[in-house]
């Protein structure tokens, strides 16, 4: 990237006192092999290429927004750490409940569009939105629907665009249906892609990742506490 490498790893490894002595050993490896001489990326990406991967996951903590699900916070959807995400929705229900996500700005903003981002540790991709509408008002009580479609089942972020930019104080998020027979709604971040002017860095605070353990048991590091081998009977002799 310009006229530096980068090297992109899917484990955290920005700790290097990380209690996980196997983050620390990984870390450890990867800076040495940095360091080296080997370490010669073949691919060359622009500036602009990364940034267009990339969305302000502190944007809302900007516009001082807060979040609800049918009447209870929601503050880990707008937290701007993906590690964490809001769950809604009854697994065991005979049907799927319609979640309304409402977002509430202090003033009017202006946007674009929106990027979510899906639950990150289900490996079945559990409470992913389908179909979904979004609406906004400018009280809280009429709302006008700004965009309705349909998303795919990914970890990766998704845009929704507007077809103009739109000026609203209240923002409204429904997941419609989802995939298959899953009747929970789950989201890990939702950020409006902003059009207004720009942005002090003031209240934007630096965010603190949680850790977020893989939901499906088998395929992350193991219980907390592992069951002692049994030792083989010894053989009998004829």
């Amino acid at each position: 990237i310009g006229d530096g490498k980068l090297l992109v790893s899917a484990i955290d490894v920005t700790k290097p006192n990380d209690a996980n002595p196997v983050a620390r050993q990984l870390r450890y490896s990867l800076m040495n092999y940095m360091a080296s001489d080997c370490f010669q990326p073949r691919i060359s990406v622009s500036v602009g290429q990364i940034r267009n991967l990339l969305f302000d996951n502190r944007i809302m903590k900007k516009l001082g927004a807060t979040a609800q699900i049918n009447g209870e916070t929601a503050s880990t959807v707008i937290d701007g750490d993906p590690n964490t995400f809001v769950l809604a929705g009854d697994p065991k229900a005979p049907l799927r409940d319609t979640v309304e996500l409402v977002i509430t700005f202090p003033l009017p903003v202006a946007m674009s569009g929106l990027v979510l981002m899906p639950r990150q540790n289900h490996r079945e991709h559990e409470g992913d939105i389908r179909e979904y509408s979004v609406q906004v008002s400018d009280d809280g009580n009429e709302w006008r629907e700004a965009r309705r479609g349909e998303l795919v089942s990914t970890f990766a972020p998704q845009k929704i665009e507007f077809a103009k930019t739109i000026t609203s104080r209240y923002l409204k998020l429904i997941s419609l249906s989802g995939f298959g027979l899953d009747k929970t709604t789950a989201l890990a971040e939702l950020a409006v892609i902003y059009a207004g002017p720009k942005l002090g860095e003031k209240g934007s605070g630096a965010i603190e990742y949680q850790r977020n353990r893989i939901a499906t048991p088998e395929i992350d590091e193991g219980p907390e506490k592992r069951a002692k081998p049994t030792p083989s009977p010894s053989r009998q002799k004829p």
